[in-house]
């Protein structure tokens, strides 16, 4: 324009000349007339651009919002169906493991222990019955068992293939069937444990005296071996392995001083059962069984009795009444199967007492180390 001359008046022109900053510089600018209502349209147009521009942005903030959020919200439920179809599949793989694991130990012959009673290789059912003797009590646990596990397995069943299946909510019909079959379990298995509290309502006992004259100043007390294979193997019969016909609990073992001169060794046995006669022919067939010789007392730290008696809370308590005065050698193992109170301030790492009148009293007590001052 103007051959170049153009641009170089409107540099001169853009650097002398003010800039329209102000309302009525900018309506001059437009060669427009200043008034109150061009001042006015001017002011409305600026505002317009303004919150066209503010509207621009919050909206490109609100779908940033939504973007974040629906990622969050995404994960959350990912995570939230992750979780839930793991506790489905733990909770079917646990109904799982249970019934192998029942069925396993129904099948499997392994040693069973009840406290202070050992059986030899069993089953799980054969030690269930020995357990809960008599027929009818047995059936109603075995009852009850099989309701409990029909109304508790189902409805594990149930949960853990709607959490991880999905499946619909449970009808109440069905609902109401299974809470029927575990108060049934329950009201049958609450009629066991009385009938079978009613078994323990009569005790027989027995106590049998020895008595040994005893003319020396030392007597060894120690037991046959702990190892109950050399005893269960031995009572089926035939000495092979196999089930035994006889179950093992440990005794009850007391040293006490006795009059005299002479080793006094009573035998006290007991059994329980919903009848005396019943008792008292339980309380027949115990056994256990001592030596004494010389200055040796070898004790079987077992008594047994038959496993088709069933578990009558058998009991055996050996008293060993030994001369006061005598020196008593106690084979290790055996210082923590003695009563404790047989023991005169307590029991030592020791294994040699004098017998008191009030008691075994160590030998050589150990020094009490006292803290002094040179």
């Amino acid at each position: 324009l103007f051959y170049g001359t153009g641009a170089i008046i409107y540099l001169v022109l853009w650097l002398i000349l003010p800039e329209a900053v102000t309302t009525s510089e900018k309506l001059e600018m437009h060669r427009q007339i200043i008034n109150i209502s061009t001042l006015r349209d001017e002011v409305a147009s600026a505002g317009s651009g303004l919150r066209k521009r503010g509207s621009s942005f919050m909206l490109s903030l609100g779908t940033f919002i939504r973007f974040i959020t629906e990622i969050i919200s995404r994960l959350f439920r990912f995570l939230f169906q992750l979780t839930r179809r793991a506790a489905g599949a733990a909770i079917l793989l646990l109904v799982l493991s249970f019934f192998v694991g029942i069925s396993l130990a129904y099948l499997v012959r392994t040693p069973y222990e009840f406290g202070v009673y050992h059986l030899d290789t069993t089953t799980l059912s054969h030690s269930f019955e020995w357990f809960l003797p008599g027929a009818a009590i047995r059936w109603q646990v075995y009852i009850s068992m099989v309701l409990l596990l029909i109304g508790i397995v189902g409805l594990l069943i149930f949960i853990g293939l709607r959490l991880m299946l999905k499946w619909p909510p449970i009808r109440w019909q069905v609902m109401s069937l299974l809470a029927l079959f575990i108060v049934a379990g329950l009201i049958i298995v609450g009629s066991a444990i009385y009938q079978y509290s009613r078994t323990t309502d009569q005790i027989a006992s027995s106590s049998q005296h020895q008595t040994f004259a005893f003319k020396h100043k030392k007597i060894h007390l120690t037991a046959g071996s702990y190892d109950r294979d050399q005893y269960l193997a031995p009572l089926s019969g035939n000495g092979q392995s196999g089930r035994s016909n006889d179950v093992l609990s440990e005794i009850n073992l007391s040293v006490r001083p006795a009059p005299g001169d002479s080793i006094i060794i009573t035998t006290i046995k007991s059994a329980l059962a919903a009848q005396e006669s019943k008792a008292a022919y339980f309380l027949r067939t115990i056994s256990n069984s001592f030596q004494f010789q010389d200055t040796l007392l070898i004790i079987n730290p077992y008594f047994r009795f038959p496993l088709r008696d069933g578990m009558h809370y058998q009991k055996v308590d050996l008293i060993v009444g030994i001369p006061v005065n005598t020196e008593v050698i106690i084979k290790d193992e055996w210082n923590w199967h003695i009563d404790y109170d047989d023991f005169i301030g307590g029991m030592d790492n020791g294994n040699i007492y004098i017998m008191t009148s009030a008691g075994l009293k160590s030998k050589n007590p150990p020094k009490q180390e006292t803290d002094s001052i040179k």
